[in-house]
C-alpha cells in the first residue's frame, strides 16, 4: 500500500465530536480527524479531554496522485504523531494501536483521520469504510460544530433523539454499503445479529439462515445501492430460526439531503406477539376473522399455509386476503408484513 507522508508543525485540536464518536463507535473508542489539514486545519475528536492536544501536521499528500481519487490511503506516522496521539489514549486496550488514513479531496482539500486500532484489523477495509462514509461524516462534523456555536439546545436534542434510536426502539437498524459491508448498527441491531436469529455476522459478512436466504438478502442490498427512485425499497421475508416465522426485513437506499448516497439501510424487526399483531390488525378496521388472517399473513405464510392453518379452504383464504390488502390500503403480503410487525413493535394503532 502506497503511503502519505507526514511531519511535525503542530495545531490544537478544537473539539469534541459526539456525531464522530457515534460514526466510528464499531471500529474505536479513539479517534481523532483534521478537516482541510492544509489550511483551516479543524480538528475533531471522539473524547472531551483530548481537546487542546497538539498534533503534528502534514505538509502534503505523497505525489502519487492516485490519492486525488476521493479516497483514503494509509499515512506513515513519524514518531512526533505517535508521541501525541498516545496522550490520547482513553481505552485501556494496551493492544490497540493508533493508524493515520488521508485523502485528497476533488477541490484539493486534504482531510485526515487517526484511528487507535487491533494491530491486527484489515486497515484496506477501514479505509475503504472512511471513503464511504467520509462525505455524510464531513458535512455532519460541521454542521454539529454550526450547531453549537450557535447554542447547545439544537445539538443536544439532537442527540437525545438518536440515542433514542440506537437505545430504545425494539428495531434493528443497521447502514450498509453496497458490497454487504456493514458500517453501523444501533443496540438492538447488534443483539440481533448476535443472537443470530434472522442475520448473523460471520467471515463472509452478514449472512441469514442458509444460503439461499444470504443471497436474497444481498441482492437486496445490490437493488437497493442501485436504485434512483426515491421512494423505492425492498421488503425480504426471511426465516428466523427461533420463532420459526418470516420477518420482514426493510431495505431502502439512504438518501442525503435529496442526493443518493451508496449507503443502504437496513430496517430489522423483532418478531412481535401474536397477540400485540391481532390487536393492531384490528385498529385498521379488520374484522376479527379478518384479522387472524393478517396475522397468520404478517408470519409471511403462503395462502396454501394460511388456509391451513385458519381451517379454510384456499379460495376463501384468498378472498380474506384481497379485503386486508384493501383495508389497510396496501399492495402485498410482504407490505402486510412489514406494517404490522412495525407498528406492532412500536406500540402503534395503525
Amino acid at each position: 500500500m502506497t503511503a502519505l507522508k507526514a511531519d511535525a508543525f503542530c495545531a490544537p485540536i478544537s473539539a469534541y465530536s459526539s456525531c464522530l464518536t457515534r460514526t466510528v463507535s464499531d471500529l474505536t473508542s479513539d479517534c481523532v480527524i483534521v478537516l482541510d489539514a492544509k489550511q483551516q486545519r479543524m480538528q475533531f475528536g471522539t473524547h472531551p479531554e483530548g481537546v487542546g492536544i497538539e498534533l503534528p501536521r502534514r505538509i502534503t499528500p505523497h505525489a502519487d496522485t492516485s490519492h486525488h481519487s476521493g479516497r483514503f490511503a494509509e499515512i506513515d506516522l513519524c514518531a512526533e504523531m505517535r508521541e501525541r496521539l498516545a496522550q490520547y489514549n482513553v481505552s485501556d486496550n494496551d493492544r490497540h494501536e493508533w493508524f493515520g488514513f488521508g485523502v485528497t479531496l476533488a477541490d484539493g482539500t486534504a482531510d485526515e483521520a487517526y484511528l487507535r486500532l487491533d494491530p491486527c484489523t484489515d486497515r484496506v477495509l477501514v479505509a475503504s469504510f472512511l471513503s464511504t462514509i467520509w462525505r455524510i461524516l464531513r458535512e455532519d462534523v460541521l454542521q454539529e460544530r454550526q450547531h453549537n456555536a450557535e447554542g447547545p439546545d439544537e445539538s443536544a436534542c439532537d442527540d437525545a433523539l438518536l440515542w433514542m434510536i440506537s437505545q430504545k426502539i425494539g428495531l434493528g437498524v443497521m447502514v450498509m454499503n453496497a458490497e454487504g459491508l456493514m458500517l453501523r448498527a444501533n443496540a438492538a441491531a447488534k443483539a440481533m445479529l448476535l443472537s443470530g436469529d434472522v442475520l448473523q455476522r460471520s467471515s463472509h459478512g452478514i449472512i441469514a439462515r442458509d444460503d439461499l436466504q444470504s443471497r436474497l438478502f444481498r441482492d437486496a442490498i445490490t437493488e437497493c445501492s442501485h436504485s434512483d427512485d426515491p421512494n423505492f425499497e425492498k421488503v425480504v421475508l426471511l426465516d428466523s430460526r427461533q420463532h420459526g416465522r418470516r420477518v420482514p426485513v426493510t431495505l431502502a437506499r439512504f438518501r442525503h439531503e435529496g442526493k443518493a448516497t451508496d449507503l443502504v439501510t437496513v430496517l430489522l424487526p423483532t418478531p412481535p406477539q401474536s397477540e400485540a399483531v391481532f390487536r393492531v390488525a384490528k385498529s385498521f378496521g379488520l374484522t376479527k376473522a379478518e384479522a387472524r388472517i393478517a396475522a397468520l399473513l404478517q408470519l409471511g405464510l403462503s395462502n396454501k399455509e394460511v388456509s391451513k392453518q385458519a381451517g379454510l379452504t384456499e379460495q376463501s383464504s384468498s378472498t380474506y386476503c384481497k379485503r386486508v390488502l384493501s383495508k389497510m390500503n396496501v399492495h402485498s403480503r410482504a407490505e402486510i408484513a412489514q406494517l404490522l410487525t412495525w407498528q406492532s413493535n412500536c406500540g402503534g394503532t395503525g
